[in-house]
């Protein structure tokens, strides 16, 4: 087990001390329902940081709907949590949209979600959720 694992688990012992197991409980409901509707890149590491950001759950319920609104039924998104480079110690957490679009338009399609709810959004939760295309 790495050392940002272990990291992730105690973060996610204290909170759920701090805020009950049944909290806890639906909270992994929760995220174990997102598992169905986006690829957790390395699942323990998605989750542990969801545990550990609990704010951004409901929100990747609403990013779903707009991704598939925006990009079609036929694109997967991708979670995964990413090193800040300009900052140590800190992690984001990347929904990298995978699209048969060409580059323009996953691009153009991107920023039309980023009008329309993403930077709203961002504005809530900050830095850490970002939405990248690959295309």
């Amino acid at each position: 087990m790495e050392l940002r694992d272990l990291s992730m688990e105690w973060d996610a012992k204290v909170w759920e001390q701090s805020i009950g197991s049944s909290t806890v409980q639906a909270l992994e409901r929760k995220i174990h329902i997102l598992e169905k509707f986006y690829i957790f890149g390395e699942p323990m590491v998605v989750t542990g940081f969801l545990m550990g950001n609990p704010f951004l759950v409901d929100l990747l319920f609403e990013a779903h709907s707009k991704i598939r609104k925006h990009f079609g039924p036929q694109a997967n998104t991708c979670l995964e949590v990413v090193a800040d480079p300009e900052t140590e110690d800190s992690q984001k957490l990347v929904a990298y949209v995978q699209t048969p679009l060409n580059a323009p338009d996953a691009i153009n399609r991107l920023h039309e979600l980023d009008e329309e709810w993403f930077l709203d959004a961002k504005d809530q939760v900050g830095e850490v959720f970002l939405i990248h295309v690959e295309f």
